[in-house]
């Protein structure tokens, strides 16, 4: 995959404008995309995953932060919460080498651990809580920003 950077900033207010924007990014990764999710606690990570998920037809309320198992999958989305990793040796030993190879999205919050194993497609930043948060894509496809940023637009205007 060529490495070409773009970057693009969403302002979202509330829950559903946070699960609506990862609604329209999921439609945008090719298959297999590693995306790594960063942020302070309750800035919104998991709520963004939940619109992941929704695009793929995942019932959002069976995606929960899996601070503790690590790892939730699903037939069309590995979730990942890294917080409690500290050495990405760890992720091999619970068999993050079979799940990287497959066509699954991989959304991975505190994400930064699997960088070393793997490439990553896009990060997604989030700064905020409450009502109003910051979400910033840096896309290393250079093809996920100018649609997500046209498509939010269109959103927007309805």
């Amino acid at each position: 995959m060529d490495r070409e950077l773009s970057k693009c900033s969403f302002k979202v207010r509330g829950a559903e404008e946070t699960k609506k924007l990862g609604e329209l990014f999921a439609k945008l990764l090719p298959k297999g995309a590693v995306v790594v999710l960063r942020g302070e606690l309750g800035c919104g990570k998991t709520t963004f995953v939940k619109g992941v998920a929704r695009a793929l037809g995942i019932e959002e309320d069976e995606v929960t932060s899996p601070t503790f198992t690590i790892v939730n999958e699903f037939e069309k989305l590995v979730h990942g919460d890294l917080y409690r990793v500290s050495d990405p040796e760890e992720l091999l030993f619970a068999g993050a080498d079979q799940f990287l190879e497959d066509e699954r999205l991989k959304l991975f919050e505190w994400g930064d651990p699997i960088e070393s194993l793997t490439e990553v497609t896009a990060a997604v930043e989030c700064r905020g809580s409450g009502d109003s948060r910051q979400f910033t894509i840096y896309d290393f496809t250079g093809k996920i920003c100018p649609k997500l940023k046209r498509l939010w637009e269109e959103l927007c205007r309805e």
